[in-house]
């Protein structure tokens, strides 16, 4: 690894440590990481065919990597949050979020796979009214590595949060979170390590 990719790679990691609304979070993060997002577009998120707020984004980041590397690679993928609701309108859903990566052909580097998906909250319903909270966003990750060298992954999914009542109403249920494939494969007989986690999301 060379000098530059040393620091870049410790600048990358100090990132994540520091959360993503550190200024460091946007120094070149898309060197090493390929994220996808989707948010309501509309804050209050109203849709009248349906008489209920708009439920949140869904989110897919879907990748197919090869060949030789020696930087972490991440890829998350973020469920949009649900528009508010009342009464009249109900809160919307939270966005589903799904994240898979497959690598083929890897090569003999000490590359680092992390792929986390992480489902919207739910909406929320305004004081003084009787709705509830709705259901946060489902989560989906996935991951499947084969390559020369060792390897190294791993796949997580959070469901997103029910949306809060603040009126008198009951709280959202918390988003499912599930796995995909989960697998790992050494053609060289190199050591594998390949993980998975799933979290329910919280509820409102």
């Amino acid at each position: 690894m060379t000098l530059v990719r040393r620091i870049l790679l410790a600048l990358f990691v100090w990132a994540l440590a520091l959360g993503p609304g550190s200024p460091l979070a946007t120094l070149n993060i898309s060197l090493f990481r390929v994220q996808a997002y989707a948010y309501t577009s509309d804050t209050y998120g109203y849709d009248n065919s349906l008489n209920r707020g708009v439920p949140g984004g869904d989110a897919d980041s879907l990748h197919t990597v090869s060949g030789s590397t020696d930087t972490l690679y991440l890829q998350n993928a973020y469920g949009g949050t649900g528009g508010y609701g009342d009464d009249v309108v109900a809160p919307g859903q939270g966005g589903r979020a799904s994240s898979e990566l497959t690598g083929l052909n890897l090569g003999t580097s000490s590359t680092s796979y992390m792929v986390q998906a992480f489902g919207g909250n739910g909406g929320y319903s305004v004081a003084g009214s009787a709705a509830d909270g709705a259901l946060g966003g489902g989560a989906l990750a996935a991951i499947s590595l084969s390559g020369a060298g060792d390897i190294s992954g791993s796949a997580s999914a959070t469901g997103g949060t029910g949306g809060a009542a603040d009126g008198s109403g009951n709280g959202g249920d918390g988003g499912a979170a599930s796995l995909g494939k989960v697998y790992g494969e050494s053609t060289s007989g190199g050591s594998v390590n390949i993980s998975g986690a799933v979290t329910g999301g919280n509820g409102g």
